[in-house]
């Protein structure tokens, strides 16, 4: 599967909201909501924000 850059954004964002913003989810609910527990959704936007990272260093413009 391909990601638009913008795609990956919105991902890396969402993951990142999920994890950190508002009012959140609750730890005994997160893995029923999300389907994966904090530390592996936490690796996941790792992932995506070295991939968005390594993009951004590729293209200075964007």
């Amino acid at each position: 599967m391909d990601f638009t850059r913008d795609e990956l954004v919105w991902i890396n964002n969402a993951l990142s909201e999920v994890l950190t913003g508002g009012p959140g989810i609750e730890d005994w609910e997160f893995d029923t909501r999300i389907g994966g527990d904090r530390d592996e959704v936490r690796a996941l936007l790792g992932r995506v924000h070295d991939e968005v990272s390594a993009l951004r260093r590729a293209d200075p413009e964007w």
